[in-house]
Parts: C-alpha cells; sequence; structure tokens
C-alpha cells in the first residue's frame, strides 16, 4: 500500500487519561489485545505476540489482586508488572501506528487505528469518516460504523455486491453501527449508510469497501 501524502499524520494514542485506575488500564489492555486478535487479517504479526501481552496483563491482575487483598509490599510488586504491561502497549501502539502510515487513505488509517482498540489522537481538524467496514476473520462478519450525528437518531443500511448496481436493505438501528455475516467477500462489496433524524432522512452515503 502506499503511504499517505496528505499534510497531516493520523498518531494513534493510547488515552492513559481515561484510564483512571489501575483496573480500567487492565480492561482497556485486554480489550486491545482482543480486538487485534479478533482482525488478524489486517493485524497479521503483532509485535509483541499477543500471547506474550496476555501472559503480562494476567501478571498484572494477579498482582493487583494482591493489592486489593493487602498482601504486604504488593504495591512495589506491582509495579514491574504494570511497566511490563506498558511496554507492551506502547509497542502494538508502534506496530499499528507503522499500519496506519502505509494506509492508502486517512479514512483507512484511522480504521486501522481503532480497530485496534486505540484512540486517534485529536489535531482539531480532523473528520470522522463518515462511514467505515471492517471485516473480522474470526466471526466472519463485517462490522460497519457511521460518524454518529447525534443523540436522537438512527441509521439505516444497505450493501451491495455488484459494486453499487443493485442495493439490499439492512435492519435500520439506533446505534451508528452493525454487522453482518454470511457475505461473500469480494472488490464488489460495498456498503452505505443513511442517518435519520427527527428533521427527517439524510442522503445515502458515498458507498465504501471492506478496509
Amino acid at each position: 500500500m502506499s503511504t499517505i501524502t496528505n499534510i497531516r499524520r493520523i498518531i494513534a494514542i493510547l488515552n492513559i487519561a481515561k484510564l483512571k485506575k489501575i483496573n480500567d488500564f487492565i480492561n482497556k489492555t485486554k480489550s486491545i489485545v482482543q480486538d487485534i486478535g479478533n482482525n488478524a487479517t489486517i493485524f497479521v504479526t503483532p509485535v509483541p505476540t499477543l500471547s506474550s501481552v496476555t501472559g503480562h496483563i494476567t501478571a498484572l491482575e494477579t498482582a493487583q489482586t494482591n493489592v486489593a487483598s493487602k498482601v504486604p509490599d504488593a504495591v512495589n510488586a506491582r509495579k514491574p508488572k504494570y511497566d511490563a504491561v506498558m511496554t507492551d502497549m506502547r509497542a502494538l501502539l508502534m506496530y499499528v501506528q507503522g499500519l496506519a502510515d502505509a494506509a492508502a487513505t486517512p479514512d483507512l488509517a484511522v480504521s486501522i487505528i481503532t480497530t485496534a482498540g486505540f484512540d486517534v489522537k485529536n489535531t482539531g481538524s480532523f473528520n470522522k469518516p463518515t462511514l467505515t467496514a471492517i471485516f473480522n476473520s474470526n466471526t466472519g462478519k463485517v462490522t460497519l460504523r457511521a460518524k454518529a450525528i447525534g443523540i436522537r437518531a438512527s441509521y439505516n443500511w444497505q450493501y451491495s455486491t455488484d459494486g453499487g448496481t443493485t442495493w439490499i436493505a439492512m435492519p435500520s438501528t439506533l446505534q451508528a453501527k452493525t454487522t453482518i455475516g454470511g457475505l461473500i467477500l469480494s472488490n464488489k462489496l460495498v456498503f452505505c449508510v443513511m442517518p435519520v433524524t427527527k428533521d427527517g432522512e439524510n442522503i445515502w452515503s458515498d458507498p465504501v469497501s471492506i478496509h
């Protein structure tokens, strides 16, 4: 894939500010490992390996349990376990950033980062893509994520297997995401979304293919 040539690089971050407690950090790291593992077609060779990261997270969980149980010197014993997981997260972040940097478009770069469970750095000028489509090789399903336009909104979805000549309706949702399975993957498989607000239907988005 070609490298993005836009003037603003899409930056992946681990938003530590959101993780106020050790348990929040543990849950976030476990979620990242799961997200990367569930999308092996995108994240083919994670560095470090997910099994290694999982081992470090498990060790940190045990250390945190000891702290909660007030085992003597448990806080000091927890620190190297935390540091090991943080080192893993920084390495995974660099791995995902490399894939994002090599993405063909900014939208694809964002999809790669968020699919891995990381956040995108707010540059103050980036607009979230209207629609992304990600295939999960473990479940065989496609996850569609649209740009949310408000609290009281619904979303109509369609897909086409012939490049947009004919469209098939999917169930509407109240959330800006949905999943669909049983599709035959091809370069002619595309998706679109139409937000609906109290003011009525918006226009259909441009078709997007699977990233």
